[in-house]
């Protein structure tokens, strides 16, 4: 979830690159509602936390590059089109997102979820 504020001019050109899967309005309602349990926040950075180190930490042991986030996701670096990447994970049930049409051919953006899909992504990614 997220929102921006600018120019209409701007916000035209953002609105002709964006994703076509908007949040809808019952997940905007159930977001807002989730921002005011304050113990599912916590639990929640915390998990984000662990397993962002997790990868990362496996990420540096297999000297592949990514971007550092304080986010909910990690954009790898792989030095080489990343298509083939993408297209073997995908097949084994594991979904990136390609970042080509943003112009990084070399990167897949990873979202973290929870520590048994970050080991099963990292267990397929060395298959790679």
């Amino acid at each position: 979830m997220g929102y921006g504020i600018s120019q209409t001019d701007i916000i035209q050109k953002l609105n002709s690159m964006r994703q076509p899967f908007n949040v809808n309005q019952i997940a905007q309602i159930m977001a807002i509602k989730s921002l005011k349990d304050k113990k599912f926040l916590r639990d929640s950075l915390e998990i984000n936390k662990t397993c962002y180190e997790y990868i990362t930490k496996e990420l540096d042991k297999d000297s592949i590059k990514y971007i550092d986030s304080y986010t909910n996701f990690i954009t790898i670096y792989f030095g080489k089109d990343a298509s083939v990447i993408f297209e073997g994970l995908l097949k084994k049930g594991i979904i990136l997102r390609p970042l080509k049409n943003y112009g990084l051919p070399n990167y897949l953006r990873v979202t973290i979820g929870t520590m048994n899909e970050c080991k099963l992504f990292i267990k397929n990614l060395r298959i790679f």
